[in-house]
């Protein structure tokens, strides 16, 4: 059964957001594709990022995070991680999500961190580019936070990996111009 789960988690993970089967009416009641096309021209439905097709969402789900108001209170959030970001969507829809950019995070604690009795991804922030020290998320469902945690540390490792292979190929091409920085 477990198993069965998991897998199904992998195959959501693997499609675009917006063609998940939730349930057999959404599935049988999809849009076609001359429904698909008008659809284009109205601005709710446009990509925010072009890069969002190529990449997709690696893994989505609500999740709480510790803030707020009351910074001990928990705020539940639908969230979706990208290779580049990961976006906290809160309940209301004509609020913008909060980004949550690779770059702007300094490590993932590779371990669960106890706060307020509760398990949780802690995310250290980067000072200079994030006003919070560190996002501190949870769920309660322990293989669905374990997911999560697995998927922030890869996506944090290949962005770093990605950033330094991009320098080294900038040094590159300012050495062979003969160009100082």
């Amino acid at each position: 059964m477990a198993s069965n789960i998991r897998k199904q988690q992998k195959e959501e993970r693997e499609m675009p957001p917006s063609k998940f089967p939730r349930t057999k009416e959404y599935r049988e009641n999809k849009l076609t594709d001359a429904d698909q096309e008008s659809y284009k021209n109205f601005s709710a439905v446009k990509r925010k990022f072009d890069d969002e097709e190529e990449f997709g969402c690696i893994i989505h789900g609500y999740l709480k995070k510790l803030g707020g108001p009351f910074p001990s209170s928990w705020q539940t959030r639908y969230a979706q991680l990208y290779f580049n970001r990961l976006e906290l969507h809160a309940e209301s829809s004509s609020v913008r999500p909060e980004l949550i950019f690779i770059d702007q995070i300094e490590e993932v604690v590779a371990d669960y961190v106890m706060v307020n009795g509760k398990q949780c991804i802690v995310l250290k922030m980067n000072a200079e580019k994030c006003r919070d020290a560190e996002i501190v998320l949870t769920n309660p469902d322990e293989i669905a936070l374990k997911e999560w945690l697995t998927s922030l540390e890869s996506t944090y490792k290949n962005a770093l990996e990605l950033l330094a292979t991009m320098a080294k190929k900038a040094d590159d091409i300012f050495t062979a111009l003969n160009i100082q920085y």
